[in-house]
């Protein structure tokens, strides 16, 4: 009796040994899943990004004159004409946008210019972007044109923090001096660009209309 009962106390301990040892082995040659961490950069906006721009843009389903308060129908181009979400029609698509446009086609065309900007703002960030930095950057540069952004005091700012400028004392001063229109100062585009540095600064979308 004495001797069964050493034989099953030696076989459970040798089944403990063994669970104990395939479980640190499976530590061994499983190590635990990392965690991914956070990314500091962006290459495509948001969609609350994209809502932001909306916002300010609006969707127009026929050709208009982009520079009054009020949209104003267009029968005929001319240099400010504009279609859907703020983009600018071209003399060469006069013919397909004349007519107006649907809804979708505008979401289609909004979707286009995004791509078409991210493209030509992508060449000239030389640091890593937070999203919402990204967001205020390309609502900025869909509004001013990419042109402009690349001459702009506001893009060396962003792409060396220790920049200096006699003429804007900060990037902040450089951005909202983009606020006229044929040199008048618009309070519609005061508020734009204080709602983009809000964005830029402290991922506050709440700004747009």
């Amino acid at each position: 009796m004495f001797s069964k009962k050493i034989t099953i106390t030696f076989i459970c301990l040798l089944i403990i040994v063994s669970v104990v040892l395939s479980m640190v082995s499976i530590g061994r040659t499983a190590p635990a899943t990392p965690i991914a961490k956070p990314t500091a950069k962006a290459t495509c906006i948001s969609e609350e990004g994209k809502e932001f721009i909306r916002g300010f843009e609006n969707t127009i389903l026929y050709p208009y004159d982009d520079t009054g308060r009020k949209p104003r129908r267009l029968t005929e181009w001319n240099k400010n004409a504009a279609i859907g979400v703020g983009h600018l029609i071209q003399k060469s698509e006069w013919d397909t946008y004349k007519n107006g446009i649907t809804r979708e086609e505008a979401d289609q065309l909004f979707e286009a210019d995004l791509n078409r900007f991210s493209q030509q703002i992508a060449p000239l960030i030389k640091v890593d972007l937070t999203q919402q930095q990204y967001d205020a950057i390309i609502s900025f540069s869909y509004n001013i044109g990419a042109g402009a952004f690349k001459n702009s005091t506001a893009l060396k700012y962003i792409n060396d923090p220790e920049y200096t400028s006699d003429k804007y004392k900060s990037l902040a001063d450089a951005w909202k001096a983009f606020n006229k229109q044929r040199d008048v100062v618009l309070e519609g585009l005061n508020k734009r660009r204080a709602a983009e540095l809000a964005v830029y600064y402290n991922g506050d979308y709440s700004g747009r209309p």
